[in-house]
């Protein structure tokens, strides 16, 4: 373990149990990003089947946008949680760490509420191409 004089200016070194805490909070988001992954290209695979049957029914095209933002999430809470991951094996650059992970929260999260509002588009056409049938 390294003295406070060896660390750069302006870094702050988390404690051992605040590590474990980032620790099991980039453990967490791992497996929660995975799981988003395997479900949103499930239920993308499944709409797929309906979308190659039935080409009048746009519930499976709604799906399919609902689940795109989905896979972004899984893939940027994988990314963050290694940059997070960085805080508990580094010494001496956690704070250059978790501005990393909180900067790809920030993009991650943009594209999310980007890819939604594109879905809630694709919905409300899907409700209104139904409602004419």
């Amino acid at each position: 373990m390294s003295d406070q004089s060896d660390k750069p200016a302006g870094q702050y070194e988390f404690t051992p149990s605040e590590n474990e805490v980032v620790r099991e909070l980039a453990g967490t988001m791992t497996v929660t990003g995975l799981v988003l992954i395997a479900l949103a290209i499930v239920a993308i695979l499944y709409a797929g089947v309906f979308i190659a049957g039935s080409r009048q029914d746009p519930t499976p095209l709604v799906v399919t946008a609902f689940c795109a933002p989905m896979v972004i999430a899984g893939f940027g809470l994988r990314s963050a949680a290694e940059l997070l991951q960085k805080i508990v094996a580094t010494e001496g650059q956690d704070m250059t760490h978790l501005m990393s992970a909180l900067r790809e929260f920030r993009r991650v999260f943009s594209l999310q509420r980007t890819g939604f509002a594109l879905a809630l588009v694709v919905a409300v056409a899907g409700v209104l191409v139904q409602a004419a049938h």
